[in-house]
């Protein structure tokens, strides 16, 4: 880490338990954040307790994020993650790897850099790189690299984009009509869902277009300098989700 400096991480949850801003900290704190570096952000409506911070959801946890990074002093390095990391991902396993970057003198040394969750395929619109960043989770080496993520959340959030090509709509309505076995979405397809899933891929991908294309980022994973627990990571993680799958109704 930067001299003097400590890692802040916001979280965005959507929650009326009230348990799962205790997860969040717990978490956070086995990775090396202190409690004053660690803000969580509650989407659900009038369910945040006296250490949540209310989110507005108005851009999912795309908001969320925006009113996180405008909390965040420090110099960095600076952690985005959202509630999805106990649902579908091996918990534990991203939390070593975090915790490794955090003490990795790699990325103290970079300036400008974002890493993240990255998604490879052989197809790319105009709306898609082919390589982009799943949106759950974001690490910024540095207070250049919050400024350039906090820029493009803006333009995500105000929704400053063109009308979706035909063909791009039908790559997103194909994945998710696709059956999960197949490779298709794993989530609960019920209309609202798909509605919100089909507004969350659009920014998803316009989010990493603004980054790589406009931006000129270098697409960095968190498992960049760990690349076989990186990869053991993600093969759970898929295993998980088709598990969780397999125990809703199937569809397709």
């Amino acid at each position: 880490m930067r001299t003097g400096s400590m890692p802040e991480i916001g979280w965005v949850i959507h929650d009326r338990s009230g348990l799962v801003a205790k997860e969040c900290r717990e978490w956070s704190n086995r990775c090396g954040f202190q409690v004053n570096q660690t803000y969580v952000i509650n989407n659900s409506e009038d369910y945040q307790l006296f250490e949540e911070i209310p989110g507005n959801n108005t851009a999912f946890e795309f908001s969320g994020y925006a009113q996180a990074l405008d909390l965040m002093q420090g110099d960095g390095p600076f952690v985005l993650v959202n509630d999805s990391l106990f649902r579908h991902h091996w918990s534990r396993a991203w939390c070593i790897m975090l915790h490794r970057l955090l003490e990795d003198l790699w990325l103290c040394t970079q300036d400008g850099k974002i890493l993240g969750d990255l998604r490879r395929e052989s197809i790319e619109f105009p709306e898609k790189p082919s390589t982009y960043w799943a949106s759950w989770i974001f690490v910024m080496s540095d207070r250049w690299a919050l400024q350039r993520m906090r820029v493009a959340l803006e333009r995500v959030i105000q929704a400053e984009w063109s009308e979706p090509s035909p063909e791009y709509e039908h790559y997103v309505k194909k994945w998710l009509n696709k059956s999960w076995w197949r490779g298709g979405w794993h989530g609960n397809p019920t209309p609202t869902a798909i509605h919100r899933k089909r507004i969350s891929i659009r920014r998803e991908h316009e989010l990493s277009r603004i980054l790589l294309k406009e931006q000129r980022l270098t697409p960095y994973s968190i498992g960049h300098r760990q690349q076989v627990l990186y990869r053991i990571t993600r093969w759970t993680d898929r295993m998980m989700a088709r598990y969780s799958a397999i125990r809703r109704k199937p569809h397709g």
